[in-house]
């Protein structure tokens, strides 16, 4: 896996393919990346019953040749997809479950130091304004969506520095050990 994205900017998505997950979407802010010659790939880690759609969304939008269906995979081969991303991506679609509860990929992206670009689902918004780990783009807008991911290829410290504040928000907060502490107290009150 890393031998195979090591020489390229790559954004993932990792999960669950189905549509409300926002993967047609991705597929179609990938396609206006390409057509401004910007050169990546689009690895997607998971599966769904949308995934021949999917790929066909993408011979639609002639992107398929950047653009990675890697199907679900082992849980442990996930750090190795992780650690050759870029860009971690979670543009998961409103409603009332997902603006209620927290996408895992937010914090397997921060822990792996990946800036992460979000649609604006209240949970994962305010989870990722509050590390300062990524950029919340408005929901069902492609052309926002593209251009945070074209502001991410282009702007080096920008990546660096909202990886890093998600690495640490993670490290320092959002982890089980510290998160065990604070029920601990709730019990004992």
């Amino acid at each position: 896996i890393i031998k195979k994205f090591s020489n390229s900017f790559n954004y993932l998505y990792l999960g669950d393919t189905g549509s409300r997950r926002g993967t047609f979407d991705i597929i179609d802010a990938a396609a206006v990346l390409k057509n401004k010659g910007i050169e990546f790939k689009l690895i997607i880690v998971g599966k769904s019953k949308d995934d021949k759609l999917l790929k066909e969304h993408a011979q639609h939008k002639n992107v398929s040749e950047n653009i990675h269906f890697e199907g679900w995979q082992r849980f442990d081969l996930f750090q190795s997809y992780l650690s050759v991303a870029d860009v971690g991506l979670s543009c998961i679609h409103r409603n009332i479950h997902h603006d209620t509860t927290f996408a895992n990929k937010v914090f397997q992206y921060a822990s792996f130091g990946l800036p992460i670009i979000a649609r604006d689902c209240t949970a994962q918004k305010e989870v990722i304004e509050e590390m300062n780990a990524g950029i919340i783009y408005e929901a069902s807008n492609i052309e926002a969506l593209s251009s945070c991911m074209e502001k991410l290829y282009k702007n080096k410290a920008l990546k660096t520095k909202l990886g890093e504040n998600g690495k640490k928000g993670v490290d320092e907060n959002y982890n089980w050990e510290n998160k065990s502490k604070e029920l601990i107290r709730l019990y004992k009150k």
